[in-house]
């Protein structure tokens, strides 16, 4: 008997402790730039943040963006780049509580029989 009120209250400090962060919300910026084979690119719509939270913008002239998004710790983060004409390279995510320290660099590569003209 004793051993199980023990093991409830564990799980109850466990639930208590866990709900605690799983609701807190955190704040995270990544920073980074868009290219196209070395050269950067410009007006690409950025998307950055969990999947049905995510903030946008658009790259300035040298293909550079700065999104804060808020999430909680345990959600997976995307970047994700759309222009057209253009295809993201790889998929980039991070789970919230390790977001990259450094610049994010996205590379796009011109999709094939498409014109703009």
């Amino acid at each position: 008997m004793r051993n199980r009120a023990l093991g409830n209250l564990a799980l109850g400090i466990l639930v208590i402790v866990g709900s605690g962060c799983f609701f807190n919300s955190c704040q995270t910026t990544a920073k980074g730039v868009v290219m196209n084979y070395g050269k950067p690119l410009e007006n690409a719509e950025v998307s950055f943040g969990p999947t049905l939270g995510e903030v946008k913008a658009f790259t300035d002239k040298d293909g550079k963006f700065e999104l804060t998004a808020w999430h909680r710790p345990t959600a997976m983060l995307y970047v994700t780049v759309k222009k057209k004409g253009y295809a993201q390279r790889e998929k980039i995510e991070f789970p919230g509580f390790a977001s990259p320290g450094e610049e994010i660099r996205v590379e796009m590569l011109e999709t094939i029989g498409y014109s703009d003209k």
